[in-house]
């Protein structure tokens, strides 16, 4: 009887150890499928971050060009009324010098 007992005891130990490995063995493949899970969302944070360095690069030089281009036009504004200015105040000598060589004769 007593043996009966400690054979009834020990296949219920093993019982629950096989029923722990199997918990055990369930939880590790959770692990390892959340480990790939974490893996792959790391490397969509790495190409999100790529895709927004290269999104502000090319605003910033989208920015850039778009100053040097507005420095540019302003450049040629400022050149095309200097040379009106110039041209206006040379236009006036010249009818200023046609009146007075009209008047001396």
């Amino acid at each position: 009887s007593s043996d009966q007992d400690k054979d009834a005891v020990i296949a219920q130990m093993q019982s629950q150890l096989a029923s722990h490995l199997e918990m055990i063995n369930q939880l590790q493949s959770q692990l390892a499928h959340r480990d790939e899970t974490i893996s792959q969302l790391e490397t969509q944070l790495v190409d999100m971050a790529m895709d927004l360095a290269n999104s502000k690069a090319v605003q910033d030089e989208f920015m850039l060009k778009s100053n040097l281009t507005a420095s540019y036009t302003s450049g040629i504004t400022a050149t095309s009324a200097a040379t009106a200015a110039t041209i206006s105040t040379t236009s006036s000598a010249t009818a200023d010098k046609a009146t007075n060589t009209a008047l001396d004769t």
